[in-house]
Order: C-alpha cells, then sequence, then structure tokens
C-alpha cells in the first residue's frame, strides 16, 4: 500500500473509531462526570482532542486495523463498508483497554496497597462475570448495571493503572480547570466506564449479521471473560498453564 494511500485510510479509520468510541460512551456510560470527561475528549471543538485519542489508544488501534483490513479490497464501496463495521468493533476495543488495564494491575508494583489490589481484582471478578453472564443472555442491561454499581471501587486509581498516568491526570485537570467539577470523579471512575465496557461489548455481538458467526463471537467473548478471572489469580498456575489458558482468549471452548 502507497504511504499517500495509507494516511488517507487511517484517517479515515480514527474518524470511524472515534465515533464508535463516541456512541458506545453516550448509549452506555452512565450519567456522571466521567462520561461528560469522555465526551470532552472527543468533541471536535476541543484543541486537545489528538493528545486525548492518543491517550486512549484510538491512534494506535487504527493503525493496526487500517494495517489489518486495507489489504482485503481495493474497492472504495467495500473499504468503506469496512469502516462502519469497525466502528462498533473500535469503539468497544478503546472501553475494554481499561478492564485490561485494571486486570493487569499496572499499579501493583509501585503504589497499589494490599487493600486495592484486592480490590482491583474483587471488582474484575464481578465485572468478568456479569459479562459473562451477559452474553449469554442469563441477565439484563439494567440487571448488569445494577449489580455492577454495588460493587466496590474504593481506592482503584484510573491514573494509576493506565499506561501514561501523568499524561491522563494532566488532561483530567485540563477538562477540570474548563469545566468544573472534583478530579476524584474521574480518576476513581472504574464503575461507569466498566458499565458501558459490558454493553459496547454485546453491541458487538449484535452486529455480527451472520448467525453462526454471531455464535461463535460470542462463544469466544464468553471463554475470554471467564479465562480472565481464573487468570486473576496467577499463584494458582505455573507459566505453561498460563500460556495454556490464555490461548482461551482468542478460541471458545464447546461442551
Amino acid at each position: 500500500m502507497r504511504v499517500d494511500e495509507f494516511e488517507q485510510k487511517l484517517g479515515q479509520m480514527i474518524g470511524a473509531t472515534a465515533t464508535g468510541y463516541e456512541a458506545a460512551v453516550i448509549a452506555h456510560m452512565p450519567d456522571c462526570l466521567y462520561r461528560d470527561f469522555c465526551l470532552w475528549g472527543m468533541s471536535r471543538h476541543n484543541p486537545r482532542r489528538p493528545a486525548v485519542m492518543q491517550l486512549i489508544g484510538a491512534v494506535q488501534l487504527s493503525k493496526l486495523t487500517v494495517r489489518l483490513l486495507a489489504g482485503l479490497t481495493e474497492r472504495e464501496e467495500t473499504w468503506q463498508k469496512l469502516l462502519r463495521a469497525s466502528m462498533t468493533m473500535n469503539g468497544w476495543a478503546l472501553l475494554e483497554a481499561v478492564s485490561d488495564n485494571l486486570a493487569i494491575g499496572l499499579a501493583r508494583h509501585n503504589i497499589d496497597t494490599p487493600e486495592s489490589n484486592a480490590t482491583r481484582r474483587a471488582l474484575l471478578r464481578a465485572f468478568n462475570t456479569l459479562m459473562a453472564e451477559r452474553l449469554k443472555d442469563e441477565i439484563s442491561a439494567a440487571s448488569a448495571r445494577d449489580a455492577l454499581s454495588n460493587s466496590c471501587s474504593e481506592g482503584i486509581s484510573l491514573f494509576h493503572q493506565h499506561i501514561s498516568p501523568l499524561k491522563f491526570r494532566s488532561l483530567a485537570e485540563n477538562f477540570i480547570n474548563e469545566k468544573g467539577g472534583a478530579l476524584s470523579e474521574i480518576e476513581y471512575a472504574a464503575l461507569p466506564h466498566l458499565i458501558a465496557n459490558i454493553e459496547a461489548c454485546m453491541d458487538v455481538v449484535n452486529a455480527v449479521e451472520v448467525g453462526c458467526l454471531r455464535s461463535l463471537v460470542r462463544d469466544s467473548l464468553i471463554a475470554r471473560y471467564k479465562s480472565v478471572n481464573k487468570l486473576l489469580d496467577l499463584d494458582e498456575f505455573s507459566f505453561e498453564e498460563i500460556l495454556a489458558r490464555g490461548c482461551l482468549l482468542s478460541t471458545p471452548r464447546r461442551g
């Protein structure tokens, strides 16, 4: 692919990814200051929008998506269909990046206390369990939201659990200076973010038009979230077992 063609497609994919993320936040995130912060970051009138796009991984994800999809077609009509299909998937993926950061526990080696680490693990277990139940249609969106809202997230800092904590804090402070509010409402907003994550994932499954493929996607995601719960207790497994269980993140298991 020519450099100019790649740059053109990348610009289009960044726009589609931003639209998908914004739509997921609007549709699924509870009304709160953190939601306002997310939408402020996506605003075309915000001069800090490029920095926010980097912070949430939209640029990086868009580059990956273009490299994966652009070679599938030379027809502009088909590329536009791929762009539209990428909106829902990439919008969810940006929300999912935060739950992945929480599961990895980026702050555990420096500032996490044993108490906040235990709270983080408990919250992620609840999230993964509810996600699997929601994907299996065992609970409603409202039930998943209410159950997760009752989980404890005290002491879990989204700043500290981010790969660029200082940049995250700086952008949040810019927002507070412009719009007002308490910085803590952004820093400790794991619950509204995870609530939106669940329903955005449901959107990905429901967007699959072919029934057998929809079942495959659903089963793969259920296996993924169940396996992440098991991987949260790393001490229970050897390195070889962890690698083996990691295969479940992309391979559905059928009973």
